[in-house]
């Protein structure tokens, strides 16, 4: 089954277990890096929010082994779990209300440009740190809005400049999102803890000597950023004492490095393309640039 027949069975295995007055409909959906996303929205009008699945990843869990069935039960399930309770939900979208939840992430300025021109947002470098309300987190992932130039010119109490939404961002992120540094050690061992091996015992030693750590956050999503946070550049300050590399693994993650004077930054950057070429999916791609941070000017750097 291919994925036009697997959407149009799977829209007919919702619609037999939809409540009267809810609408399934296919929307597309333009995601980072101005990647459209094909997407599957239950819609209704007397509902707050409308949830949307991605049907790519749909797909996937059917190529996987599991039954049209099965999702459509799991699309329905989590519908009925998170919409319809509007009387108790907390709608009040004033500034005051939301400010603590506001958080941030960098992406691509090249890749989203149409994206950016309705969108306040900080310019770092080739990156464009962006910001969004965070309002939890559940299995379906994180539910979040994103702060556009309407919110802050026109919602109740917002009037807020970038500046300040930027250093509110980075406040509460050290809260919400809880930026972590990770050694690349560790990294490797977690992720072979379910594989039938370990690591390789001079990968091991050649990324300790090398003082490679994983930025990101708690949540392993859309932590890209934490590399820019104030708190977290203080902690690689005083862990590499020196100018150091950061390369972007994706907007969820960036890798830093000691700098090795016999290394060829022009080999470095041909590492990142070729990475993001083969191994990146284009949504999640931040850059194909190196970065140095200059220590003694205490900021990032492109490497040239």
């Amino acid at each position: 089954m291919d994925l036009i027949d697997f959407k149009t069975s799977l829209i007919d295995s919702i619609n037999l277990k939809l409540d009267d007055g809810v609408e399934v409909t296919e929307r597309s959906v333009l995601k980072n890096n101005s990647v459209v996303v094909n997407t599957l929205v239950l819609f209704d009008e007397d509902a707050l929010c409308a949830p949307s699945f991605g049907l790519d990843s749909l797909f996937e869990r059917y190529t996987n082994g599991e039954s049209i069935d099965a999702i459509s039960s799991y699309i329905i399930n989590y519908y009925n779990e998170n919409v319809g309770k509007e009387e108790s939900m907390d709608i009040d979208l004033s500034y005051p209300k939301l400010k603590d939840r506001i958080v941030s992430k960098v992406i691509s300025k090249e890749k989203n440009k149409e994206f950016l021109q309705n969108i306040p947002h900080k310019e770092i470098l080739d990156l464009a740190k962006v910001y969004y309300v965070i309002f939890g987190t559940d299995d379906g992932g994180m539910k979040t809005t994103m702060v556009n130039d309407v919110m802050i010119n026109y919602w109740s109490g917002w009037n807020i400049t970038v500046k300040k939404l930027d250093r509110l961002a980075d406040k509460n992120e050290n809260i919400i999102m809880t930026p972590k540094i990770t050694t690349m050690q560790d990294t490797l061992i977690m992720l072979c803890q379910n594989e039938p091996y370990d690591p390789p015992i001079e990968l091991l030693e050649m990324v300790a000597d090398s003082q490679m750590y994983v930025i990101s956050n708690k949540y392993d999503t859309l932590g890209a950023g934490a590399v820019f946070n104030p708190s977290v550049i203080e902690k690689l300050k005083n862990i590499y004492r020196d100018d150091f590399y950061m390369f972007p693994s994706s907007i969820h993650e960036v890798i830093t490095m000691r700098i090795d004077k016999g290394k060829n930054e022009s080999d470095l950057k041909k590492l990142v393309e070729y990475i993001n070429s083969g191994y990146v999916k284009e949504k999640d791609i931040l850059s194909d640039k190196v970065y140095k941070f200059n220590y003694l000017k205490d900021k990032f750097e492109i490497v040239k």
